[in-house]
């Protein structure tokens, strides 16, 4: 970390400029380190949910080989090598394994939780976002002429998780389970990004089904029925990665 850190979108990896090809080591770090949860939460694996922290991930190493598009023995020597230098730490079985990244803040500080601490001196970008957001919400909360029967929308909650029933009309529409969290992740990271200040919606689950659509239909016209993950917007949702 002596050289710092700067900012690389996590839809590198699905961007259609790039080749789709076998990674390299430097990618498939860089790809561990985009995909750990920046915040707990649960995903769905194959025998359940799995509850994940921050700086946590969890796949099989067949899922890993297929993405990275090497052998399953490569993963595992690649994981056995990253865990004995300490950079990750992993436990796993025949089905799934947990990867901790090690040092995971100093990759993500930017992505780091808004709490109490973001208050603290020194940390001033942090308030005058939030106070820029209560403004915005506090203008849009005004109350509508008496008699008014008009519905109001509201935004995505900050602590959004894709519904499993949310999930399993997706499922519905041809998305496999990577695809589905992928797309949610998408989702909430837009709507809580870039489209933050004008993502104000009647309905989140509509909104939800016409985005996988759009993904779905995106996927047929460019590869037809196979299964890749395409961009949605402006590439803005970053992490941070080592300059050395």
């Amino acid at each position: 970390m002596v050289g710092g850190v700067f900012a690389v979108s996590r839809r590198l990896f699905d961007h259609p400029f790039f080749a789709n090809e076998p990674f390299t080591e430097r990618e498939a770090w860089v790809w561990l380190l985009a995909d750990a949860a920046w915040k707990p939460r649960q995903v769905r694996g194959r025998h359940g949910v799995v509850e994940l922290q921050r700086g946590q991930l969890a796949h099989s190493t067949r899922f890993m080989a297929a993405r990275w598009q090497w052998s399953e023995a490569r993963v595992r020597r690649f994981l056995k090598r990253l865990k004995s230098d300490a950079m990750i730490d992993a436990q796993g079985d025949a089905q799934t394994t947990r990867i901790t990244i090690c040092k995971y803040n100093d990759y993500q500080k930017v992505s780091l939780p808004t709490d109490a601490d973001n208050d603290a001196p020194g940390d001033g970008r942090s308030t005058r976002a939030r106070r820029k957001e209560e403004n915005i919400q506090s203008r849009e909360e005004k109350e509508e002429p008496y008699g008014s029967s008009k519905k109001r929308g509201n935004r995505l909650p900050n602590d959004w998780q894709l519904a499993k029933d949310w999930a399993d009309w997706a499922a519905g529409q041809g998305l496999s389970e990577f695809e589905i969290r992928r797309e949610a992740d998408k989702f909430r990271d837009y709507w809580l990004g870039i489209a933050g200040q004008r993502g104000v919606k009647l309905d989140w689950r509509v909104t939800w089904q016409n985005w996988v659509r759009k993904a779905v239909d995106t996927r047929q016209s460019r590869f037809g029925a196979r299964p890749v993950r395409n961009a949605h917007g402006d590439l803005t949702n970053a992490f941070l990665f080592s300059r050395g």
